[in-house]
């Protein structure tokens, strides 16, 4: 349970900052084509645009840890004494 359950949090982690980071530089490059203001590179994100961004990243990760996340559960609460066996299962 403990090794993919460090396996799961840290493949969250990792998926997070990457989406994060790809959201973040797609709103930069797109940002300049819908605005109307000619200092958009300098203009800092919106509080709003970063918590939107943010909910995004995080909303990214799940189909790739979600399961992760199940098979941790299933082997924590699970009654048989070998772990490889439910993982196969």
């Amino acid at each position: 349970g403990i090794e993919t359950s460090a396996f799961q949090s840290a493949m969250e982690k990792a998926f997070y900052f990457f989406a994060y980071t790809a959201l973040k530089q797609v709103h930069s490059t797109l940002k300049p084509l819908f605005s109307s203001n000619n200092n958009t590179s300098t203009t800092p994100m919106s509080a709003s645009t970063n918590l939107f961004l943010g909910c995004l990243a995080e909303w990214a990760h799940l189909p790739i840890t979600m399961p992760i996340d199940c098979l941790t559960t299933a082997i924590q609460t699970s009654q048989k004494q070998n772990a490889m066996q439910l993982m196969l299962t």
